[in-house]
């Protein structure tokens, strides 16, 4: 919201989230039911960003790899430019990882930032008990991506 607010990007697009067996079996009903996406949606238009510019990327994902895959799907070759990815400090490398993967051979620049709220602090990250455990979630993610792991 920031970033757009500062005119940076036209459009701001938000990770579905995933989608459980119980969420899938209540829209097949046709029953409302908020996904994590349409939470982050709303949250991006009470802040001020006009509806018309905020998407959520269509069908579920569990894991960054995913998020990566589903927004080429979403956006063909030749349709963008240029992305930025705002994520976690600790996640950042593999995000980056993850998308330059999916979108560089289609000539798309990846811009990675880190959210102005994340209070981690990686240059210390053994001071802090969340540091310590976010340091230690990515490590093996990031290596399975680096093996050729992913969505």
């Amino acid at each position: 919201v920031d970033h757009y607010k500062e005119a940076w990007p036209p459009a701001i697009v938000t990770s579905p989230g995933i989608v459980s067996a119980l969420e899938a079996e209540l829209q097949a009903k046709g029953v409302r039911y908020p996904r994590e996406g349409d939470l982050a949606r709303d949250a991006v238009i009470s802040s001020g960003v006009p509806g018309s510019v905020v998407t959520v990327l269509p069908g579920g994902v569990d894991n960054t790899a995913a998020e990566a895959a589903g927004f080429r799907r979403a956006h063909p070759a030749g349709s963008i430019h240029r992305l930025i990815v705002v994520t976690s400090s600790y996640h950042l490398r593999r995000a980056g990882y993850a998308f330059r993967r999916e979108l560089g051979r289609d000539g798309v620049q990846i811009i990675m930032r880190p959210s102005r709220y994340d209070e981690a602090v990686p240059g210390r990250w053994w001071t802090r008990r969340k540091d310590i455990r976010d340091m230690l979630s990515e490590l093996p993610k990031f290596a399975a991506y680096v093996a050729g792991l992913g969505e």
